[in-house]
């Protein structure tokens, strides 16, 4: 649901406290300003936890400088882990080790405004059945110069299925970068290794399988640097990449893919009748087809691609058509256009070039 309205709080004594955590790791250029940002909250009472991801840098070390000299109303707590978790099991190890029953999100390279806190809590208080808040955003550079103002995912063209029936209207997939969430979703028991996933997609898919609300309010609360740096907001134009990298990039995503389905599989429990098991079914076997194609002969090739355009309405057969010769990774004919394909697409409009 979306919401613009503002919300006034209770009196300080019955307010619930809050948690804002700042996530980091490598980041000492802008983490200055991040923690400038969280200190200036206006709402009370608050914990903040900045949370370093044992990075390589001075990311810390500015942290723990600045806690210690901090002389304001708000608790504060400098927390870093002995080794590199990755971003979901830093989430989640912070998550479930704070004091407050609402967690309002942060990163390293992100600004947030000092009202922020007050909105998204707020919007929760407001709306008991919902779990998780978003808002919009300014999208800065690595200057910290705006170059677009009240956006959303600024850096996505699309957005992952949920496999859940219906599928949730975009409103309803949380932006990660711009949330807060109750604590009681960082309680549940992630699998072993890695599930090639983000907390936001992670939480969208729990909220909207156990039927509670998710909000957005349409008001920009922080200042999103987008930067060459960053794990997932960088420049398009500093993303070029040969065909081996293309390739490889596309059994990652594969892989990612059937990891996501997996895993959300584990969590629906007893709500199969919430999954949407068509999709699951074709998108493994679109797994499945990619990940076996450099095995097949020339002859299988031209029949599989067959089959996709009488069986399958043709989804696979563009990419099939690209990869009919060859060997991993330089197909044919994807290879004969790779240079033209990279000329042509990799072009953006300027102030337009960040996915």
């Amino acid at each position: 649901m979306a919401e613009d309205q503002e919300f006034t709080l209770p009196p300080l004594e019955e307010r619930p406290l809050v948690t804002f955590a700042l996530f980091a790791y490598n980041q000492e250029k802008y983490i200055r300003e991040a923690v400038e940002g969280a200190f200036a909250q206006t709402y009370e009472p608050l914990e903040i936890i900045l949370s370093d991801d044992c990075s390589t840098d001075s990311t810390f070390l500015i942290m723990q400088q600045m806690a210690d000299e901090y002389e304001g109303p708000h608790t504060v707590r400098v927390v870093r882990n002995a080794f590199n978790m990755g971003v979901l099991k830093h989430v989640f190890e912070r998550g479930r080790d704070v004091q407050g029953s609402i967690i309002v999100m942060a990163a390293g390279d992100d600004i947030s405004f000092p009202h922020r806190t007050e909105r998204l809590v707020g919007a929760l208080l407001r709306n008991p059945n919902a779990d998780a808040v978003y808002s919009s955003l300014h999208l800065i550079d690595k200057h910290g110069q705006v170059i677009d103002s009240n956006v959303v995912r600024p850096h996505s063209s699309s957005l992952p299925p949920l496999y859940l029936k219906p599928e949730p209207p975009n409103e309803k997939i949380i932006q990660g970068c711009s949330a807060a969430y109750r604590k009681y979703l960082f309680q549940i028991s992630l699998p072993p290794g890695n599930p090639h996933l983000s907390e936001d997609v992670l939480f969208s898919f729990i909220i909207n399988i156990n039927h509670r609300d998710i909000i957005f309010l349409e008001i920009a609360l922080l200042h999103y640097r987008s930067h060459e740096e960053a794990i997932s907001n960088r420049p398009l134009a500093n993303q070029k990449s040969s065909i081996e990298e293309e390739e490889l990039n596309m059994l990652n995503t594969v892989k990612r893919i059937e990891s996501r389905i997996n895993f959300f599989k584990l969590l629906s429990n007893k709500k199969e009748e919430r999954i949407n098991h068509k999709l699951i079914c074709s998108e493994l076997r679109r797994c499945t087809l990619i990940k076996s194609w450099n095995e097949l002969s020339t002859a299988q090739r031209f029949s599989r691609l067959l089959c996709e355009i009488i069986f399958h309405k043709g989804r696979l057969a563009k990419w099939q058509t690209a990869r009919l010769l060859g060997k991993f990774p330089h197909y044919q004919p994807k290879a004969f256009f790779a240079k033209f394909q990279t000329d042509r697409y990799r072009q953006t409009p300027p102030n337009k070039n960040f996915i």
